[in-house]
């Protein structure tokens, strides 16, 4: 055998004699590793994403879910309340109700009897439109004649106290309807505010509360009206509405006397009449005016004839007339104005 071959072998002999071989003991084979305390571990764990868990849910309910449910009840509370108090109100005549089943509903046993209710005075969201449903709004002196047939028949209103205001006139201008004399003053509710004087207090009438001024600046006159009534502008400002809230309302037209007539041939040749009666006459301050036969029109006119007022009150549907003294009332205080 060479040398050489003989040096690899013992070599590879020296270096076999220096490796180790290392086994693992025998109580050690086949048997499991446990670690111990990673169970209790995970179970706790396990239980604090439980009560995580639980408690977003009971946040989810109390915060988000609860409050919604609840409100349900409030807003149909909100809107029996109001159905309630429109059941319960007093509709104006001149709201058409198409469906009566559905507008008047079931009775009930302690309902009030309507005479003790009184009408709300202060409606300001009918406009003319809902006047033209329930009668013709005149645009001139000729269609205010035709609207107001002197052969209607016109029932007073209630004046409990039968100083010459109805009873609702007596509310709309804070008086007392079981007294002639509400501010106890001498002079009768009726008296002071045909005189343009407060019936419910001291002073003038313009400081009522419920009364206002109205100026027209195109024609350069003014009056009182009360200011719960709508104020409305029909054809511009030569007519002019002031609607209760009861379809019932004032109007006053302007129409300039191009034709220079004085007021007698004017109102004759208007109305078809041969005559004017003594009783059709009205005398007023710088004015001369002359009224219809069933008083619920008057035309006037300044001492130079330069224009007509004709001043109408109109009861829509309603025969009652209600308004007389306000009426009345608005005529007097009419005034021209620089």
């Amino acid at each position: 055998m060479p040398d050489n071959q003989n040096i690899e072998i013992s070599t590879a002999k020296f270096q076999e004699k220096k490796v180790i071989i290392h086994t693992m003991p025998k109580r050690f084979i086949g048997s499991r590793i446990v670690v111990q305390g990673h169970k209790g571990v995970g179970i706790f764990i396990l239980a604090i994403g439980a009560l995580l868990m639980i408690g977003a849910l009971a946040a989810l309910y109390f915060f988000i879910l609860k409050p919604q449910s609840e409100s349900a009840p409030l807003i149909t509370q909100s809107v029996e309340e109001t159905v309630e108090t429109e059941n319960n109100s007093v509709l104006a005549p001149s709201i058409a109700v198409e469906d009566e089943e559905t507008a008047v509903g079931e009775e009930d046993d302690n309902t009030a009897d309507e005479s003790d209710v009184v009408p709300p005075l202060d409606i300001k969201e009918i406009n003319i439109n809902d006047i033209a449903t329930s009668t013709d709004v005149a645009t001139n002196t000729e269609e205010i004649a035709d609207n107001n047939p002197s052969s209607s028949i016109k029932v007073p209103a209630t004046d409990s106290d039968g100083d010459g205001l109805s009873d609702l006139e007596e509310v709309l201008l804070d008086c007392n309807i079981s007294n002639s004399d509400s501010d106890g003053d001498g002079y009768s509710d009726h008296d002071e505010l045909m005189k343009l004087y407060n019936p419910a207090g001291a002073g003038k009438l313009i400081v009522n509360p419920n009364i206002e001024k109205y100026t027209n600046n195109n024609y350069k006159y003014s009056l009182y009206y009360p200011n719960t009534w709508l104020k409305t502008n029909v054809d511009g400002e030569n007519s002019i509405l002031f609607q209760a809230g009861n379809s019932q309302y004032v109007q006053i037209i302007v129409q300039e006397n191009t034709a220079g007539k004085n007021l007698d041939d004017w109102y004759l040749s208007l109305m078809g009449a041969s005559e004017i009666a003594g009783n059709q006459r009205l005398y007023k301050a710088g004015w001369s005016g002359i009224k219809n036969l069933d008083n619920q029109i008057v035309y006037l006119s300044n001492l130079n004839m330069e224009a007509v007022f004709t001043i109408s009150y109109n009861t829509g549907m309603d025969n009652t007339l209600i308004y007389t003294a306000i009426f009345n009332m608005m005529i007097e205080s009419l005034a021209l104005v620089n």
